[in-house]
């Protein structure tokens, strides 16, 4: 009797060989066998050819394909691209930025987009297994090592641009800079914080896809509209309409008939105080 074949969980890179394999010609035995899963696997594979490519093509990184074992989008994909925005700018201003202050600020973007359900943000636990070794190798590949910089020998008190453009020059992705490059950097308006500003309502409409663009034209469009002023008794008597409408249809639930009647007494209340002040 056969042993029961150990669950293998494939990549998205792996879905992406497959798929490349299948297009030059491979069986779905074979692959089966190479990648130790069942063939149905394979077929389901080429099923959903078109789903995995799109979803690779839409990923910034592929070191993360070779990880990542699912194609199941964040359950707060809106949330996460706020948070990201909002993080990213505050890290530019140089504003600490630590767990307690995400967590208060996911909780507003969280209301702000409009999602349902409770949400208990927290800080993440991961830091709590990075190594500092880890840190220190990371920062070692962007900056230049103590080594490099004692060779460059400048004097930290005058440093001039051209020393700067030097010391940037032993930095990975940097090698290209000149002191013409720095002389622009540093004619740059020293009111402007060299990065883009957004306000919590940019950032809510960028995360929900809205385009810069399209707002601006919301913004054109609400200029081209007069103003419409409508009084409290016009307003009064639209609410003792729609009451009127609702129970005619039968169907009004109490709480839709609480919430119209607390909205009309509201309205009376400035109507009769607009009419004491004058």
């Amino acid at each position: 009797m056969s042993g029961k074949r150990k669950r293998v969980v494939l990549t998205i890179k792996d879905k992406l060989d497959i798929i490349k394999k299948l297009e030059d010609g491979g069986s779905s035995k074979q692959l089966a066998v190479i990648y130790g899963i069942g063939e149905t696997t394979v077929r389901d594979i080429r099923k959903n050819k078109e789903k995995i490519i799109t979803y690779a093509s839409s990923s910034d990184s592929t070191s993360l394909l070779a990880k990542r074992k699912s194609m199941k989008p964040s359950m707060y994909e809106e949330l996460d691209r706020a948070m990201l925005e909002w993080f990213n700018q505050q890290r530019a201003k140089g504003n600490p930025v630590s767990g307690p202050i995400c967590a208060k600020r996911a909780e507003f973007f969280f209301y702000a987009l409009g999602m349902d359900g409770d949400f208990n943000p927290s800080a993440a636990m991961a830091w709590n297994l990075v190594k500092p070794v880890t840190i220190s190798r990371a920062w070692k590949k962007i900056l230049p090592t103590i080594e490099e910089k004692e060779g460059l020998d400048f004097d930290e008190e005058d440093i001039s641009v051209a020393t700067v453009a030097t010391i940037l020059q032993h930095t990975k992705g940097l090698e290209n800079v000149t002191t013409e490059t720095i002389e622009r950097w540093l004619e740059v308006d020293s009111t402007e914080p060299g990065y883009e500003v957004l306000t919590d309502s940019e950032i809510i409409r960028r995360a929900q896809g809205q385009t810069d663009e399209s707002s601006e034209n919301e913004e054109e469009e609400i200029e081209l509209i007069p103003e419409k002023h409508i009084n409290h008794a016009a307003a009064l008597q639209w609410t003792e309409n729609l009451l009127d409408y609702l129970e005619q249809q039968g169907d009004m639930i109490l709480p839709d008939r609480l919430v119209i009647r607390k909205l009309r007494a509201t309205i009376r209340n400035k109507q009769k105080m607009t009419n004491s002040s004058q």
